[in-house]
């Protein structure tokens, strides 16, 4: 995400290490360094930044929600799989994902769905 997408404050918009492609029995990725050491260490901080404050967001979602998590833990335990109304009756009505125009009507969209969508178009590979 930092490297490839530039998804950090302190490193900027910019996309680091050239990727080339080899085609040699199968697909084989190679990534080329074309920074400096201290730039290496700046997106290792970076990374690790981000994956620390997920870890903290996960940690802070599961202790303001823990009476549900044991719920659900008891009821996996009882019958080891759970239906998707099993899970929304546990945990509540699931919200609606925000709606957008589309042609004249609204549909859902899945903002995950988006971002996917993006970084796998033309207009994403660009960045």
């Amino acid at each position: 995400m930092v490297c490839k997408y530039g998804m950090s404050e302190k490193m900027g918009p910019v996309s680091y290490g050239k990727e080339d492609e080899q085609i040699f029995l199968g697909k084989e990725l190679a990534t080329h360094k074309d920074f400096s050491e201290a730039t290496a260490v700046d997106i290792d901080n970076e990374i690790r930044d981000l994956i620390e404050t997920a870890l903290h967001t996960a940690h802070n979602v599961i202790e303001e929600n823990r009476e549900k998590v044991e719920q659900l833990v008891s009821a996996l335990l009882e019958k080891e799989t759970l239906a998707a109304d099993d899970v929304e009756e546990i945990m509540g009505k699931k919200e609606a994902a925000p709606a957008k125009m589309g042609g004249g009507s609204i549909e859902e969209v899945d903002p995950r769905q988006e971002a996917f969508d993006f970084l796998n178009s033309d207009e994403g590979e660009k960045g």
